[in-house]
């Protein structure tokens, strides 16, 4: 975040007009301008992003408040160490694990492999190793998409069995996996082994 603060105080120092107070922003370079987008939403990059015991996140707001932009966001800000799963099911509904497994594995470039959450372990460590990276980050948008069958699922086995299976197995030191959705009752209502953090938008 300081080295984007300082390219963005060198970038209007660059622009600055005959008139002190006017700041051409449309001149500001693309890093700097995507920050100036964002400073209200600093305090959720950092929550996700910072070294926590809370790895797993419900990024929730209605339609149209960011959730998008602020996936992309993070994982912009992640790509340099962690290994990036990006799956968007903004357009889709009633899915079950499955289609979340499958979707992993394909992004990982696994084909004609079982359907289970020990080979979407094994993919994610294949995946780091091949790019260098020893974390992985899982955005998942649009996972309103998803059944209650299926959040129960994710929330007590899939997610669980996976985080286990690395830990025991893989030299993958963190697993971040963050969902956005519209409606985050049926998530939080979910009794479940892991913590949810649920992260509530207002408008940008």
């Amino acid at each position: 975040f300081y080295e984007i603060a300082s390219e963005i105080e060198q970038s209007i120092k660059k622009i600055w007009t005959d008139k002190p107070t006017e700041i051409r922003t449309d001149k500001l370079n693309d890093k700097a301008q995507s920050f100036i987008e964002f400073v209200n939403r600093i305090d959720h990059l950092r929550e996700v992003t910072r070294t926590s015991s809370i790895k797993y996140f419900l990024i929730s707001a209605p339609t149209s408040y960011g959730k998008t932009r602020l996936l992309k966001k993070i994982m912009d800000l992640q790509q340099q160490k962690s290994f990036c799963i990006d799956i968007d099911y903004s357009k889709q509904k009633n899915l079950t694990v499955t289609h979340l497994i499958k979707n992993i594995l394909d992004y990982c470039h696994i084909t004609n492999s079982t359907l289970i959450p020990s080979q979407v372990a094994f993919a994610m460590h294949r995946a780091t190793e091949e790019s260098g990276k020893n974390e992985v980050l899982i955005c998942v948008d649009g996972a309103d998409a998803f059944s209650l069958h299926a959040i129960k699922e994710l929330l007590n086995e899939f997610i669980p069995k996976i985080a286990n299976t690395i830990s025991e197995k893989y030299n993958i030191l963190d697993l971040r996996i963050i969902f956005s959705v519209c409606q985050s009752s049926p998530w939080l209502q979910t009794s479940s082994p892991i913590i949810l953090k649920e992260i509530p938008l207002t408008p940008s």
